[in-house]
């Protein structure tokens, strides 16, 4: 199998960590990949260069922090979305170009919906699979559902140019996602809503839950007291971080035997971070945002992990976490809920503060009856749930389903380069006229992306 990658790709943890994990894979498993990488001010990860199999495409943006349109989050936000438009469209014109000269069986997209170019031209494209992790309506939903709190930490006209982007990408995303081919979601609950909010028929909808590098983390060290309770998220919107704030003050109780540990950054559209001045100093702590290659010695050291979030499709620290051997807190609304099971859990009603703490104590009561049996278990779910062997496989399949599909269904360009190469003659004129402009026209785009820049790595 040939296909093309787009999307996040990076080191650490996160999306960007989960993407290098899925690329490993797919290339252990005899994929060939040709890997397109529109970046402002990365490299890509030095592990891939030279490996077998692997072909990386990539275009550096000449976007940059601190100059005059990007000094404020609001404009550092908007100017590198646009930044990372441009690339992707660029970027776009030379997939084509390759796929015409030797075909891809798909293009797989991951953690971004729009597919810019790629869509518009999606007759002479192969078939698409694309693996948001969000979708703008969701965030919408939660965006305006949290006015009130936001707005206490948030100044209202960068608040109110956010919802108004978040209103216009979900219009956006809904169009975006009826080219695709197939739309992969990492939990039941996530693709129920892309149905529900874009429309997308639920026979193209797939199921794919995040891997996590099994490897990475370990499951040894034991908790001794004060128990750190960890909640790694984004401070910003749909993420629990006023039931985090509730939950170190119904736990005052326990100051001294426990300790509620806050990590993670804000985001450039969403910034919760003043609420955290509320915590509870005597049984929490706030550390900011941490590298990502200390999140596995962070988490070997805890006892718990807590996502109450209002809205998580896939949530990467929960595999991460069981990884580690943590027990985990998890709301209903969170992906891996559906799926992780045993001592070692308690799912909770999100937003229900009540049924939260209810969840904490109970789980704080099973670690001090039996907290190696606790975390062994969590370890065993997270090798039966989150193995990238297994989840790889299952993207293989889907993607050669995708692949399977007739032309007519994809809009992919099997029949067109059999035209080309002889193997049938045209139906028509009128399709071999349709068929020379459009390589006219790639070809102009191919000369624009030659006076744009362009970086290849074999």
């Amino acid at each position: 199998m040939r296909i093309a990658w787009t999307g996040a790709i990076g080191e650490g943890s996160g999306v960007p960590g989960m993407g290098l994990l899925m690329v490993r894979e797919l290339l252990r498993q005899d994929v060939e990949v040709d890997l397109y990488l529109g970046t402002i001010n990365e490299r890509p990860p030095a592990e891939l260069l030279g490996t077998p199999g692997l072909r990386i495409i990539m275009r550096r943006s000449r976007w940059r922090w601190n100059r005059w349109y990007s000094r404020t989050h609001a404009t550092a936000f908007f100017t590198s979305l646009i930044a990372r438009s441009a690339n992707g469209i660029v970027l776009s014109v030379r997939l084509l170009l390759e796929h015409r000269r030797r075909p891809y069986e798909a293009i797989f997209q991951l953690s971004q919906i729009e597919l810019f170019l790629l869509g518009r031209l999606r007759r002479w494209a192969p078939p698409i699979v694309v693996h948001p992790c969000s979708h703008a309506a969701g965030e919408l939903r939660w965006h305006r559902s949290e006015q009130r709190y936001a707005l206490a930490s948030e100044r209202r006209g960068v608040h109110f140019c956010v919802r108004a982007f978040l209103t216009l990408r979900a219009r956006i995303q809904r169009t975006e996602l009826a080219k695709a081919d197939l739309v992969i979601g990492p939990s039941v609950r996530f693709i129920e809503l892309v149905h529900q909010d874009c429309g997308v028929p639920r026979e193209k909808l797939r199921v794919l839950r995040h891997p996590v590098d099994l490897q990475r983390f370990a499951a040894e060290a034991l908790q001794a007291k004060p128990l750190e309770l960890l909640y790694i998220s984004r401070i910003s919107s749909r993420k629990g971080v006023e039931a985090i704030v509730g939950l170190s003050h119904r736990l005052a109780d326990l100051a001294g035997s426990v300790r509620l540990v806050v990590i993670g950054g804000t985001t450039l559209w969403s910034d919760y971070s003043t609420h955290l001045t509320e915590l509870n100093p005597e049984t929490s702590e706030y550390l900011g945002g941490v590298a990502g290659d200390l999140i596995p010695d962070i988490m070997q050291n805890a006892a718990m992990l807590l996502v109450p979030s209002r809205y998580e499709p896939g949530s990467i620290v929960t595999g991460e976490a069981l990884a580690s051997g943590l027990p985990v807190v998890l709301s209903d609304e969170v992906g891996p809920s559906e799926v992780v099971i045993g001592p070692h859990v308690r799912v909770h009603r999100a937003g229900d503060l009540d049924d939260l703490e209810d969840s904490v104590r109970s789980l704080l009561k099973a670690i001090e009856a039996d907290q190696p049996g606790l975390r062994r278990a969590a370890r065993a779910n997270a090798e039966a749930v989150f193995s990238s062997v297994e989840i790889v496989s299952q993207l293989i399949a889907i993607l050669a389903t995708a692949a399977a599909q007739p032309t007519s269904t994809t809009g992919g360009a099997p029949a067109t380069d059999a035209i080309r190469s002889g193997q049938q003659p045209y139906a028509s004129a009128s399709q071999k006229i349709a068929d020379q402009s459009q390589n006219r026209n790639l070809s102009r785009l191919w000369r624009c992306w030659r006076l744009t820049g362009r970086r290849t790595r074999p």
